[in-house]
């Protein structure tokens, strides 16, 4: 206990030591401090001139300004300009506007430099007021108005007070008060009591004056100065406050009076204010009973504070900075004004106006300001914390360090040398000497009691590395720092320990940019990437991507983390480069659920996250700092702060005091108390600001100005000066102002209209809303967007027509109370009622007489139709009977037509059907089965010559639908028609034939009657016709079609048949040619086969020769030893070890010819095999390595002749349920035919033959050669049939092709080569486990 108070003492003294070293001297007013943003009205807003000396409202909330050159009514969109014309009675009496007052009814009293003027604000006409006469000029001018009792007011001239009666005639309403002042004194102010009298200000003196202008009450304000000249307390301006008090500006600074007691004297509040000693040009007490102090000059504007209570007064400077936007326009003040929505009006002498909201409670901004040295060092603010002291470290990149005195607004600043970097990005207060400061020059850390600086050595592998924008201290003091290219561990003791992003490595970080870091309450570390949200494994050392998809978002880690944030009630808040997320967790997963679809939040970046006192959440956004209320689910924008803010927010940079205000770092930083905002509710009113026609303004003169113009007319000015808008304005039914009328009429060359509206919001009037609704055509409010104040309607129907408009500031409510304008649009003259009843009466009489004209011409016409309907009747009779010939004959023409068109489709489809067949039979069948449907044919087919013989043979005729038995005709019988037609190639058609042709040769020797297969007796025909079947030329055959009816054909008959019987001719050429290769290739195949087995057996044979002649010589070896043994046994002379050695030597011959036996027995069953499978087609389950070898054992004969290598290199166990035989005929073709063509002459080679299962259906075998290859041009037809490289010398081209179809149709399966010249050949071949079922 002793040791942590100790602690807490040595930490106050820490604080009050950099305070001390923090803080200036007695500077009272720091103007880096910012707590209100000022807009402007200037001559770019239609002010014509700078110097603004007075300010009214009227009654209607319209801004009249009194300006050097002439007053201006202002409604926040035009402004309306009087000026002042000496040779005029209706203009001004003087350029400069020095007061306005309101007087009785509609009227406003003008004060200018040459006299009294009276406005009429409901025509807005000018009548000059006569000054006494006594008066010259100069002292003609009106310095200041103020109101008396019974509209009586008073006046203020250069010398002289008065006291005005209106109503008085001529210039008896003048009553001159005598005040005794210093010769040549100024009656510069009057200061109304309220009560009818008035404070006057002559000189230095002050006076009272009752309302019945009898003095009261003087004092000398020059009387507290003895020792100064008294044109020094000359007063400029005069202000009663609420607690009995004036304020007098002077020519040498403010003097504040008690005048509550019959002696007036100094307020002790004087003594409290120490305000600069030069002249002051306007007062102002505003609503708050806050008073407003401006002086000319290079001072500015000054806001006093004070209460009853023992609070110090505030004082606060505001003054204009080029740099600041936001700043009053100039420091020169002219006038003060505040209006009825409590926008304060700061008029200035030659630079306008500037407006402050004071009504709405807002945000303070600490600013770096060239002008100021104690500001801030820049105004990009990177990072901010706040200490025990309630004062702030902000750091800034490219500036110094700032401690920042958040009630003076002054900072205290570190340069780079002491920090030891330059561009900051990022700090963190660890104690009140341990300062963690990152930017693009590193990581250090401050001390900033002695001001030196620790550079932690990060090493870094590039300038990314070292540029650290995020820092953040664990529960075990480690420190966290995120950089552009990697993060960084810093133990208490300052070991290093540096994370990079490696998609090789688990564990790494996902992306070396890290933004964001966050330590949550549970003690895990978030870390904030480019590349998602990680979270960091302590135990494993290693970092998570814990974020998993959900629907709403699919791919998490492509976000760029740019904030982090928990808030009380434990939830992680997420701010992302697509909005804001809450992070989930469910179970042992994390997810990330949107917030950007909820009510009021804009679209884009969120960049930091704070929360205030009550759960709300406040966002650095894209679009501006957000509010989001978590319990209402709903956002609200703060897209300006009492005006535009210039940049935008940065990473990392917001912060939460102790007292609960929340601090952002933008361009500058802005600083608020979310419970103190407050936004000005006042209820908008809004006027009509001008009509347009087809976008041509209307705005009306007043009526003074009409007056003016017909003057001018009358004197002859010329037209071009005379404004013609007010008969536009008179069409429409507007006799006076705009902005007061009620109702317009429109004729219906008004088809489009606009309406311009204007919110008396003057603060930042670019930001009203606007609403409108033109009842009996909108069904419901239109809502503009800010600053959208114009409603256009074309083309509005006749009727009665109400268009309300609404307002609202960009804070406010909507005032409900809306401005109405009666439209009443009439119709067009043919429209009107008179106009419709005379078109009637019209339309009716020529009705009538039409009727009447109509009824006698139908009489006279009836007549006259009567002839001719008698005369037309025959007429269409005759007609009639040649139409019903003329559609018989197109009838007719049409069935030819179709019967045509049906002709040649049919034969077109015969002439495909037999063109597609190669098969004789089935060529003839297509032939027989359509040949009827395209003619009458009781009898019809096909003969085909055979020219050794000289007959034609007609295999297969068709007797109406049944076959006849085959007959012949002979060529030499030259009657015969088939023999004409053979023998002359032409065609025949006989209409009658005049012997008996059913007469036919079954046989080469006979001539019978043919008959039918059934026996019975054939048709007996009387017509035919006969086409001959051509091909180059030479009539193969002939086409017969024959009828029972005599003259059954024509020439079209003849034309189908001839068409049919090309392509017969054709179809049966290719079917005889196709019939002949098929033989020809059987034959090649089968001595293929014979040649493919003859190697073998010569193969075999080989190999047999050598192991039955070893056999035969040991045999002969052992006969001659077992003879010799046999004569020692007989001579009795055996020895037992001649006995030993015989049975040795016989054991061993026995091995030999054993083994060789054995040899000479597997060749054989392996031939047998090998024969049994090629000569058959057999069906069985085998060993793949088992065929393979038996095939090579076969080969090896012929292999080891020609010098070549043959090599099998299959696992066993690979069982095939197919075609052994068909197997072996294709491998021994591709070996054979690397044999033959992969190798040249001489050079030994290498065959290879593998197989390895592809899967569980499928095995690969792979024949390979390191032959000469193949050439690339031969690859695409290896397989072709009959192609060979070897023509002449012994090679068929067949060898590949039945390879090929073996494996294709037998097989079932696939075959392919792989070859590149001088390299060797590859084949191919994937084969399935269980062949296909083929059928003969």
């Amino acid at each position: 206990m002793q040791c942590l108070g100790f602690q807490r003492v040595f930490h106050t003294i820490c604080c009050l030591t950099i305070w001390l070293a923090c803080t200036g001297a007695d500077q009272a007013y720091a103007n880096s401090k910012q707590t209100l943003r000022f807009t402007h009205i200037s001559q770019e807003q239609g002010l014509s001139d700078g110097s603004v000396p007075s300010i009214f409202q009227d009654e209607q909330g319209l801004m009249w300004l009194g300006t050097s050159t002439g007053l201006v009514r202002f409604d926040g969109r035009h402004a309306r300009e009087w000026k002042a014309n000496p040779e005029d009675e209706n203009s001004l009496s003087g350029p400069l506007v020095s007061a306005i007052l309101k007087g009785h009814q509609n009227y406003l009293w003008i004060g200018t430099s040459g006299g009294l003027d009276r406005l009429d604000t409901k025509t807005e006409k000018i009548e000059r007021v006569a000054m006494p006469s006594e008066l010259s000029f100069q002292q003609k001018r009106i310095w200041s108005l103020a109101s008396n009792i019974n509209d009586r007011i008073w006046i203020a001239t250069q010398h002289q007070l008065y006291l005005f009666d209106p109503h008085a005639t001529n210039q008896q309403g003048f009553t001159a008060i005598k005040l005794t002042g210093d010769s040549g004194a100024l009656l510069r102010s009057l200061a109304s009591d309220g009560r009818g009298g008035v404070w006057a200000a002559l000189g230095s003196r002050v006076f009272h004056l009752n309302e019945s202008a009898q003095l009261d009450v003087q004092f000398d304000a020059a009387s507290v100065t003895p020792n100064k000249a008294r044109v020094d307390a000359s007063i400029r301006f005069m202000q009663l406050d609420n607690q009995g008090r004036l304020w007098l500006g002077t020519q040498t600074g403010l003097q504040v009076w008690n005048i509550a007691k019959p002696e007036p004297k100094l307020d002790i509040i004087d003594k409290q204010i120490n305000l600069p000693k030069e002249r002051i040009f306007a007062i102002l007490m505003d609503e708050a009973k806050s008073m407003w102090i401006g002086f000319g000059g290079s001072i500015g504007l000054y806001r006093i504070r004070s209460d009853q209570t023992e609070q110090p007064i505030k004082i606060e400077q505001y003054k204009n900075y080029p740099t600041l936007s936001s700043s009053i326009i100039n420091n020169s003040i002219a006038s003060l004004f505040q209006d009825r929505t409590g926008t304060l009006w700061v008029g200035t002498w030659g630079y306008g106006i500037s407006l402050v909201n004071l009504r709405s409670k807002s945000f303070t901004h600490y600013f770096h300001l060239d002008e100021e040295k104690n500001s801030l060092s820049n105004n990009n603010v990177m990072s901010i914390d706040v200490d025990r002291t309630g004062k702030a470290w902000v750091a800034s990149y490219g500036g110094a360090l700032n401690y920042l005195d958040l009630e003076t607004g002054e900072a205290q600043h570190f340069t780079s040398t002491q920090t030891g970097l330059r561009f900051m990005k990022a700090l963190h207060l660890e104690t009140e000497r341990r300062l963690w400061l990152g930017g693009d020059d590193g990581l250090t850390l401050f001390d900033p009691l002695i001001k030196r600086s620790q550079k932690i050595p990060l090493s870094p592998s590039s300038p990314s590395a070292g540029s650290i924008s995020s820092i953040i201290i664990d529960r075990h003091g480690d420190t966290w720092a995120g950089s552009g290219n990697g993060l960084y561990r810093i133990s208490p003791s300052l070991q290093v320990t540096t994370y990079k992003a490696n998609p090789n490595q688990t564990g790494a970080l996902s992306h070396d940019t890290v933004d964001c870091l966050l330590e949550d309450k549970e003690g895990r570390i978030w870390i904030g990437t480019k590349g998602g949200l990680q979270l960091w494994d302590a135990g494993k050392q290693q970092f998570i991507q814990a974020i998993r998809s959900n629907s709403e978002l699919k791919n998490p880690n492509s976000l760029s983390i740019y904030g982090l944030h928990q808030d009380s009630a434990g939830r992680i808040w997420v701010g992302t480069s697509t909005g804001l997320f809450q992070l989930n967790q469910h179970q042992d997963q994390w997810q990330l659920k949107p917030w950007n679809k909820i009510k009021g939040m804009p679209a884009g970046w969120v960049i930091s996250i704070q929360e205030d006192a009550v759960g709300n959440l406040w966002l650095g956004a894209e679009k501006g700092l957000v509010k989001l209320s978590i319990n209402a689910i709903s956002a609200r924008v703060y897209s300006n702060f009492n005006g535009p803010v210039t940049g935008s927010f940065n990473f990392g940079a917001s912060t939460k005091a102790k007292d609960g205000r929340l601090f952002f770092g933008a361009w500058g930083l802005i600083a608020f108390h979310p419970q103190e905002l407050q936004d000005n509710q006042s209820l908008v009113q809004v006027v009509l600001s001008d009509i347009l026609v087809f976008n041509r303004s209307l705005k009306n003169l007043s009526v003074a100005d009409k007056q003016i113009q017909q003057t001018q007319q009358n004197n002859y000015v010329s037209p071009k000066l005379v404004d013609t808008h007010q008969h536009n304005l008179a069409e429409i039914g507007v006799n006076t102002l705009i902005h007061e009328a009620k109702e317009i009429r429109l004729s219906p060359k008004y088809s489009m209209i606009s309406f311009e509206f204007s919110a008396l919001q003057f603060y930042d009037h670019k930001q009203n809303r606007y609403a409108w609704q033109l009842e009996g055509f909108d069904n419901e409010w239109i809502y503009g967007k800010p600053g959208e104040a114009l409603a256009t309607y074309t083309n509005l129907d006749q009727g009665n027509y109400t268009l309300k408009v609404k307002a609202a500031s960009s804070t406010g409510d909507w005032n409900e109370t809306a401005l109405t304008l009666k439209i009443k649009v009439f119709p067009p003259f043919w429209k009107s009622w008179w106009f419709i009843s005379l078109l009637t009466l019209s339309i009716s009489a020529l009705f009538i007489w039409f009727y009447r004209f109509r009824v006698g011409f139908l009489k006279r016409a009836r007549d006259q139709l009567e002839q001719q309907v008698n005369l037309r009747t025959q007429e269409v009779q005759v007609q009639k009977e040649q139409l019903r010939r003329e559609k018989e004959i197109a009838e007719q023409e049409r069935e030819i037509a179709d019967k045509a068109r049906h002709d040649i489709t049919l034969l077109s489809e015969i002439g495909r059907e037999i063109s597609a067949s190669l098969d004789i039979e089935a060529i003839q069948k297509v032939f027989y089965t359509h040949v009827s449907k395209l003619m009458d044919a009781d009898v019809y087919g096909i003969g085909m010559v055979d020219w050794d013989q000289r007959i034609v043979s007609f295999d297969n005729v068709l007797d109406r639908g049944v076959p006849t038995k085959r007959y012949y005709r002979h060529l030499d019988d030259v009657n015969q028609p088939a023999a004409q037609c053979i023998l002359q190639a032409e065609e025949l058609n006989i209409g009658q034939f005049e012997y008996n042709n059913t007469v036919v040769n079954h046989t080469l020797q006979d001539s019978v009657y043919n008959q039918r297969i059934d026996n019975s007796e054939v048709t007996r025909t009387n017509s035919g016709l006969y086409v001959p079947m051509l091909i180059d030329e030479q009539v193969i055959g002939v086409i017969t079609v024959l009828s029972a009816r005599p003259y059954a054909y024509d020439s079209t008959h003849l034309d189908m048949l001839r068409t049919l019987g090309a392509y017969a001719a054709v179809a049966l050429d290719k079917a005889r040619a196709y019939e002949r290769v098929k033989l020809t290739q059987s034959k090649l195949v089968e001595q293929e086969k014979l040649a493919a087995l003859g190697s073998i057996v010569a193969g075999v044979a080989h190999e047999l020769n050598t192991p039955i002649g070893n056999s035969l010589l040991v045999a002969s070896a052992l006969k001659e030893k077992n003879d010799e043994f046999i004569q020692t046994i007989q001579s009795g002379n055996l020895k037992r070890s001649e006995m030993e050695r015989f049975c040795r030597n016989s054991t061993e011959a026995v091995d030999i010819i054993v083994r060789n036996l054995d040899t000479s027995a597997q060749l054989v069953a392996s031939f047998k095999q090998i024969s049994a499978d090629q000569t058959s087609n057999q069906r069985r389950r085998f060993d793949l390595a088992k065929i393979c070898e038996e095939l090579a054992r076969t080969l090896a004969a012929r292999i080891r002749r020609e010098g070549h290598q043959l090599e099998v290199n299959i696992e066993p166990g690979i069982l095939i349920d197919s075609y052994p035989g068909s197997l072996g005929q294709v491998l021994s073709n591709l070996i054979i035919n690397a044999i033959v063509h992969g190798f040249d002459s001489g050079e030994p080679g290498r065959i290879v033959i593998t197989a390895e299962l592809a899967n569980k259906s499928l095995v690969v075998i792979q024949c390979r050669d390191n032959g000469k290859g193949i050439p690339q041009k031969n690859l695409k037809r290896i397989f072709e049939p009959f192609f060979t490289t070897r023509l002449g010398q012994g090679g068929s081209g067949l060898g590949l092709h039945i390879s090929y179809n073996i494996v294709h149709s037998i097989l079932g399966g696939n075959i392919a080569v792989h070859s590149k010249e001088h390299e060797g050949a590859c084949f191919v071949i994937e084969l399935p486990l269980v062949a296909p079922q083929i059928t003969n």
